[in-house]
């Protein structure tokens, strides 16, 4: 019993899926390419930390809402210096 027309015929492990179009490779192999070298650093738990430390420094004098205000442009800026120092 031979197979259907048009349908690959495979032998083994070694069997290799027909590829799209005209390329070399399957669609999955150029697809994904090798990530570029970057170092760089996040922000965003010194943001977080300035924004909780601000709340509670603001509580403890009363004012919370100045303190989060505050604690949230030092975490800004500190993210700011971070993001800059990594390019």
């Amino acid at each position: 019993m031979g197979t259907p027309e048009g349908v690959p015929i495979f032998f083994g492990a070694f069997a290799r899926a027909p590829t799209l179009a005209s390329r070399g490779e399957t669609w999955q192999a150029w697809a994904m390419t090798s990530p570029s070298p970057s170092r760089s650093i996040g922000g965003g738990a010194p943001l977080a930390l300035a924004v909780l430390l601000g709340t509670i420094i603001g509580v403890i004098a009363g004012q919370p809402t100045i303190g989060f205000l505050v604690g949230l442009a030092v975490g800004v800026a500190a993210a700011l210096l971070i993001w800059r120092a990594g390019r």
